[in-house]
């Protein structure tokens, strides 16, 4: 049996998101382009693993395996988590894998730059007592569709 740590966010609807949500977000490294993961109107986010992608034509194709072909992601609760955008400031909260059976959740907090771009600064893991500060971590939003069903009951 694992354990999995409550969340503290509250799913909660961001009818009029300052963010784009018809697409996912990704990253930009020195390898290539990282997916980062899919916003939706009622609150839910799903992360998308994986990296390194050297074009958005093969990063969109495994996402297109992965989330739209194949409906494996609604079982695996390490990707959903849940966000909030207050003002201009956004916290996604996810899992993070302590051990084989333990599960605490993480929060993502950042600023919103425009409606296609926002910045994480730090990630807070309160399990661990960490919290980790990033420079230059940009997310980038890329328009796709049909986006994954974030119907799940986990939340």
């Amino acid at each position: 049996m694992i354990y999995w740590e409550d969340f503290t966010l509250q799913k909660t609807a961001n009818i009029d998101s300052p963010i784009r949500l018809q697409g996912y977000y990704y990253s930009i490294t020195d390898e290539g382009y990282d997916p980062f993961g899919f916003f939706y109107q009622n609150g839910v986010f799903i992360e998308i693993r994986g990296s390194n992608f050297k074009n958005f034509e093969e990063m969109d194709t495994i996402i297109q395996n992965a989330f739209i072909n194949s409906k494996r992601y609604m079982s695996d609760r390490m990707i959903w988590g849940l966000y909030t955008i207050q003002d201009s400031i956004i916290r996604i909260e996810t899992y993070y894998h302590i051990s084989a059976f333990e599960r605490c959740s993480s929060m993502l907090m950042g600023n919103i730059i425009n409606d296609t771009t926002f910045i994480v600064h730090y990630l807070s893991i309160p399990y661990k007592k960490e919290v980790r500060k990033f420079e230059n971590n940009y997310k980038y939003f890329r328009a796709f569709t049909p986006k994954p069903d974030s119907t799940q009951t986990f939340f």
